[in-house]
């Protein structure tokens, strides 16, 4: 993912990664990539809740990870903030 940052935003990319907390995964972590000064939280990451599989009735472990695509968007038209896009 991060190469992909990195080729989407034709610049090398520096971040940092952070532990975190979502509701649907456990060992969760957040990737914050520093993008004009500022850094910017654009990927989470983490292993599938059990519930989650146990629900679907899946015996698999599974990893959910995402880019978002509204954070890509902002960084493109170069908005301060997430709000500006969707006005």
């Amino acid at each position: 993912m991060l190469k992909f940052l990195s080729f989407f935003l034709k610049k090398k990319i520096y971040y940092k990664i952070r532990k975190t907390r979502f509701p649907f995964t456990i060992n969760s972590y957040e990737i914050d990539i520093f993008y004009n000064n500022l850094w910017i939280e654009i990927i989470g990451i983490g292993i599938i809740n059990n519930n989650i599989l146990i629900n679907n009735k899946l015996k698999t472990l599974g990893f959910a990870g995402g880019i978002g695509i509204d954070r890509l968007i902002m960084i493109k038209k170069s908005k301060k903030h997430i709000k500006y896009i969707y006005d």
